[in-house]
């Protein structure tokens, strides 16, 4: 019942809050990313523990337009990423960091990505999620199996 109350209150968070980044980045614009910051009271989430909520817009090369959104509950930092498909970029507990080390360093937005590129290994190149939903249109290589049974 908490996940769910504090998966409604970032939800709601998120569509409350104007983007992060409305044209251009004055104030907010670290490092080529517009920052917008909330936290449980906004979205009228009771909890034991305080958590917040901050949304980055990407800005530069193929990270152009990627919204991250930045959870953190003070025992782990999880960072989302709705431009691509709700991917959990990592998750960061204390100073251990889940996930894997890709050679892919930018959040790649997925319209510079070309699926079919190297033989159909091209979403290979924007690859760097700790969790990664494949979705209905892609999912991967296609191959054959001799005789596959339903």
């Amino acid at each position: 019942m908490k996940t769910s109350a504090v998966a409604l209150g970032v939800g709601a968070m998120l569509a409350a809050s104007p983007s992060p980044c409305p044209g251009s980045c004055p104030a907010g614009c670290r490092q080529g990313a517009c920052q917008s910051n909330h936290h449980q009271q906004v979205a009228g989430v009771k909890s034991a523990k305080p958590f917040t909520v901050t949304t980055k817009t990407l800005h530069g090369g193929r990270q152009e337009g990627v919204m991250l959104v930045e959870i953190d509950t003070g025992a782990m930092k999880i960072t989302v990423v709705p431009t691509r498909g709700m991917n959990v970029l990592q998750a960061v507990a204390g100073d251990v960091r889940l996930g894997w080390h890709s050679p892919v360093k930018e959040v790649v937005n997925p319209s510079f990505i070309e699926l079919t590129g190297r033989n159909g290994l091209g979403w290979l190149e924007g690859f760097n999620e700790l969790v990664t939903r494949c979705g209905y249109e892609w999912v991967g290589h296609p191959g054959r199996t001799p005789m596959a049974r339903c």
